[in-house]
């Protein structure tokens, strides 16, 4: 008895989806950044990659920024989160391969950065 009263229960709710357009409801979501032939780095560049699947909500560097390690360089917001993705060491910002309210995945490349040039000690 109570199973059928669940199931009534499950086939009204399931008429309410269906009149208010809720069955089949499928969200927008930003379009990907289109990265199906990935440019080469140039020699000496280092790639700054996203660490999670989202978007991009604030980008925080520009192309000829100089950036300290650790300066944040984007926000990627991944469920309801903001992570920075910041510069891995002092250089400078070469390229951006994103945009903001563009979605990412895991692994994209958001940056490009040239290191400074590490001086020897003699």
């Amino acid at each position: 008895m109570q199973k059928a009263r669940q199931q009534a229960a499950f086939e009204s709710e399931r008429r309410r989806w269906e009149a208010t357009g809720q069955i089949g409801y499928a969200a927008d979501l930003p379009e990907a950044h289109d990265d199906e032939s990935p440019e080469e780095l140039q020699p000496g560049c280092v790639a700054v990659v996203s660490p999670v699947s989202g978007s991009v909500w604030k980008i925080s560097s520009a192309p000829g920024q100089a950036v300290k390690a650790g300066d944040t360089l984007v926000l990627v917001e991944s469920m309801k989160m903001e992570l920075p993705v910041t510069a891995p060491m002092d250089g400078i910002v070469t390229q951006l391969r994103c945009t903001e309210g563009r979605a990412v995945v895991i692994a994209q490349t958001l940056v490009v950065m040239r290191p400074h040039e590490q001086r020897a000690v003699a």
